[in-house]
């Protein structure tokens, strides 16, 4: 149906700009100041995913419009996580901060993404659709323990103590990133996802099989109960957001991200997806 189906700008501009991201902490005088780097967790790249994984949200009632909108944003959070293990392993420019703010902007997608369970039964779209959200919830689990287990010296300098000061404002309660009970937290949590989504895919593929293609009945309970539990979905994306930008701010970080770069600008070029999407569809209504 849709599948794949979607402007070259959002597969191909991620790993362009992220990869080509600057160092911030050659350009400080002390090496040992928290820093974040502007291509992975920059106001350019926030924004993108804030809006397309809102839209992909609202839209949800609408199920090819939800699942264009939603491809879209896992290709971008796929996109995100793997360009900031690259430049983590390479560079070696992504703070702890960086690592934190990433996890949170990927989660924003692969729960924009959850509905692909009340969908399209017996159909190959969702299959792929169901595979991919495995994959990259998956990766995104993986990238969270890989963090939380190495918090205490994640991107840090050798010699500096900066991951002490780092403070994760969950929902405007202020924790230090590194104290022991959050990382467990974190970490199990992560892990127990890791161990339950093949599950539950699996569960899926046997509901799958007693459906017929294209079930009027699934299609229309599903697209019920996606507008239902549309309010928590948003709430929970509020938090994320929330999250996310009290912890830029209470670090002090929050002027690097405002840094403009090239990286910044191809970010934004994401948001003209799923405008375009929803152009295209208000135009084939009103024919």
């Amino acid at each position: 149906m849709y599948i794949f189906q979607i402007p070259v700008v959002v597969t191909l501009n991620p790993l362009a700009h992220f990869i080509t991201s600057s160092n911030m902490s050659n350009t400080l005088a002390d090496p040992c100041a928290l820093t974040v780097n502007p291509d992975i967790t920059g106001i350019g790249v926030r924004v993108a995913i804030y809006v397309q994984s809102l839209i992909a949200i609202i839209v949800v009632a609408d199920r090819e419009l939800w699942i264009s909108l939603a491809q879209g944003g896992l290709l971008t959070n796929i996109c995100l996580v793997l360009a900031t293990i690259i430049q983590w392993k390479t560079l070696g420019n992504v703070s702890l901060i960086d690592g934190i703010i990433v996890t949170l902007l990927s989660n924003l997608g692969t729960i924009a993404a959850m509905p692909a369970a009340l969908y399209d039964y017996g159909k190959m779209t969702a299959y792929t659709f169901h595979i991919a959200a495995l994959l990259i919830g998956t990766l995104n689990c993986v990238w969270t323990i890989v963090v939380q287990a190495e918090a205490p010296t994640f991107g840090q300098v050798s010699g500096c103590h900066t991951n002490d000061h780092v403070v994760f404002a969950i929902v405007g309660i202020h924790v230090r990133a590194t104290v022991l009970w959050l990382r467990v937290v974190l970490i199990v949590a992560s892990a127990v996802t890791i161990i339950k989504a093949p599950i539950e895919y699996v569960k899926y593929l046997n509901k799958a099989q007693s459906e017929p293609d294209d079930s009027s009945s699934t299609n229309s309970t599903g697209r019920c109960t996606a507008v239902l539990t549309t309010p928590l979905t948003l709430t929970y994306w509020s938090l994320a957001l929330v999250t996310i930008e009290l912890t830029l701010e209470k670090n002090g970080v929050r002027s690097q991200t405002a840094q403009w770069t090239l990286g910044q600008t191809m970010s934004m070029l994401l948001v003209v997806q799923p405008i375009v999407e929803i152009v295209r569809k208000a135009y084939r209504m009103s024919q």
